[in-house]
């Protein structure tokens, strides 16, 4: 039937609140989510008139994991970005 067709596409969801970042998100996905805003005004507004919607991004923290299990990042390790051109 039409009504169990899904959207198609998957996400990622973070169950945890994390001191990394101010809205208490991972790093990784705040710097993630910043990147695709960023993708999807520069499509907006025109800066980029070839790049298409449906962008997607990761970004790879490298970690140092202290005594009492805390972990500190260290360096970014990789930034991907995936657009529609």
């Amino acid at each position: 039937e039409e009504l169990d067709v899904g959207a198609g596409d998957q996400g990622i969801m973070f169950g945890y609140a994390s001191d990394e970042t101010e809205d208490c998100m991972p790093l990784t996905h705040s710097m993630a989510t910043r990147l695709g805003k960023t993708l999807t005004d520069v499509c907006k507004s025109g800066k980029l008139w070839w790049l298409r919607p449906d962008g997607k991004t990761q970004v790879t923290i490298q970690y140092l994991q202290h005594a009492d299990g805390s972990v500190e990042p260290q360096k970014i390790h990789t930034v991907v970005i995936s657009t529609q051109h």
